[in-house]
Parts: C-alpha cells; sequence; structure tokens
C-alpha cells in the first residue's frame, strides 16, 4: 500500500520509494524518508491533497503525488 492510502494515528514502515525523480528521492531523503523508516501518519487534508507525518520528533508535510510513490506497511 501506499502512504496515500494510510489511515490517521496509526504507524508503518517504509519499504520503497518508487518514483523515478532522483531530486524527488534526494528530497525526501533529506527530510529523513527512507527505506526502514517507521512513521506515523499525523492528519491529511479532507481530499487527501496534503499529508502530515512524523518521524521521531519531525513533522513533515508532503503532497499526495510525493505520498502515492511511499510504500509502506502497518505496524
Amino acid at each position: 500500500m501506499s502512504l496515500f492510502e494510510c489511515q490517521k494515528n496509526h504507524r508503518y514502515t517504509i519499504l520503497d520509494i518508487t518514483t523515478p525523480d532522483l531530486e524527488l528521492k534526494d528530497r525526501l531523503m533529506s527530510f529523513g524518508i527512507s527505506v526502514g523508516v517507521e512513521f506515523e501518519l499525523l492528519q491529511h487534508s479532507l481530499k487527501k491533497a496534503t499529508f502530515s507525518i512524523a518521524i521521531e520528533r519531525a513533522q513533515i508535510a508532503l503532497r499526495s503525488g510525493e505520498a502515492k510513490h511511499i510504500l509502506v506497511r502497518p505496524l
């Protein structure tokens, strides 16, 4: 499943980042988003246009297009 399909207030582990866009991969990695990282989905907008996740003590905002490229599994 992708981060786009996640439910609020649940924890997940990142399995893969599927985008071919190397700049986007670098950007996500600079935020701490990489394979094996655990996070919690804090919020998403009503139409799932944006997502807010927590990785350790950091809160990160993502667009829906980015969230669709992050494959996860629930903990």
